[in-house]
């Protein structure tokens, strides 16, 4: 495709005298860049692709993004500094020529940018933890015993038919003083303040029902302490249950 656009514009430029093409109309026709159009002219290359060949063979970086994902799905996620490493690692065992740092054994951070732009199924995120005890229970067999109990359980109840009778309750931590969220400020001005209750807030422990009908239960709060303060109780929900432990 690249080649019959140059070849066009070739024979507009020679024909130039009698009211040919020229090399700015010919860039915006054809929607290729100036600067490449006048090196092409320039060098009469017009069989070259329109991009260098990567670093790495296509099976080589399709192999390197299947191992990326499998591992994000295992929980051993690689940083962008690991897929680095790998790809200077199959360069050098391809025995392909590579620009990579020899020192650092690393590829560069360009190429990570071009590698990332042309495989977008991958992204950079943001772990979460996950502890060991709760991954050893994320697979089928144990997810599938669980649903098999749980519906046996449900039968036996007769309530599967009985949304109104399903709940569901889960817990979560609140802090008592809250966190700022993003503000228009000054450009250039090194931090911008926002007014709370207190440097450091407690936690405390929020407890939420709600049934299969989204039918919401008033929510329960548990403070540290002896006794909960009237300070805290103030603007809750309508028949909150408070508690201390």
């Amino acid at each position: 495709m690249w080649a019959k656009r140059l070849e066009t514009k070739k024979d507009g430029l020679q024909s130039k005298e009698s009211g040919g093409m020229s090399k700015l109309k010919a860039s915006k026709l054809y929607n290729i860049p100036r600067t490449t159009l006048l090196r092409r002219l320039k060098t009469m290359d017009l069989d070259s692709p329109a991009t260098k060949a990567t670093v790495l063979a296509i099976k080589d970086e399709e192999a390197l993004v299947g191992h990326i994902l499998r591992m994000e799905e295992r929980g051993f996620g690689l940083t962008i500094t690991d897929v680095r490493k790998l790809a200077y690692e199959i360069a050098v065992r391809s025995g392909r020529k590579h620009c990579f740092n020899n020192d650092k054994k690393s590829a560069g951070y360009d190429w990570w940018q071009c590698f990332r732009d042309r495989h977008p199924c991958s992204s950079v995120r943001i772990q979460e933890g996950l502890s060991a005890a709760r991954s050893s229970m994320l697979n089928p067999n144990v997810i599938s015993a669980y649903f098999q109990k749980l519906g046996s359980f449900m039968d036996k109840l007769n309530i599967k038919d009985k949304p109104q009778q399903i709940f569901n309750a889960d817990e979560t931590g609140v802090s008592t003083v809250h966190d700022p969220s993003k503000a228009v400020g000054k450009r250039g001005q090194k931090s911008v303040h926002s007014k709370t209750s207190g440097e450091r807030g407690e936690n405390v422990t929020a407890l939420c029902c709600v049934n299969a009908e989204a039918r919401v239960l008033p929510p329960m709060l548990i403070f540290k302490g002896q006794r909960v303060s009237q300070t805290l109780m103030g603007n809750a929900p309508a028949k909150t249950l408070f508690a201390c432990i």
